[in-house]
């Protein structure tokens, strides 16, 4: 399931969000995620598009990597210790939008 809006505040900047559920009840792990994203655009000619996407995951169970990885001690490998991934570093992006 997925929710999202955008708003234009001017002809040339765009803010938006976008929420994402993804559950799962199949296997032998079952489980779900839950995404935020934020969306800033910045069209500063016509046809391109810059922007700018943080990020964060929620999952029901442990499935991301923490650093220091967190290791099993019977085999030695890297185990997931987290169950939210925060990436508020950027996604920053361009795209030329062709036609209409």
């Amino acid at each position: 399931m997925s929710l999202g809006g955008r708003v234009d505040i001017t002809d040339y900047w765009a803010m938006g969000f976008r929420g994402e559920y993804l559950g799962a009840s199949a296997g032998d792990q079952p489980g779900s995620i839950f995404t935020v994203t934020g969306t800033v655009r910045y069209s500063p000619i016509e046809y391109l598009i810059i922007s700018l996407e943080p990020r964060a995951e929620f999952a029901s169970r442990d499935i991301y990597f923490s650093r220091p990885f967190v290791t099993d001690p019977t085999t030695g490998n890297s185990v997931p210790s987290l169950n939210q991934d925060w990436f508020f570093g950027f996604w920053i992006g361009m795209t030329a939008r062709i036609g209409n």
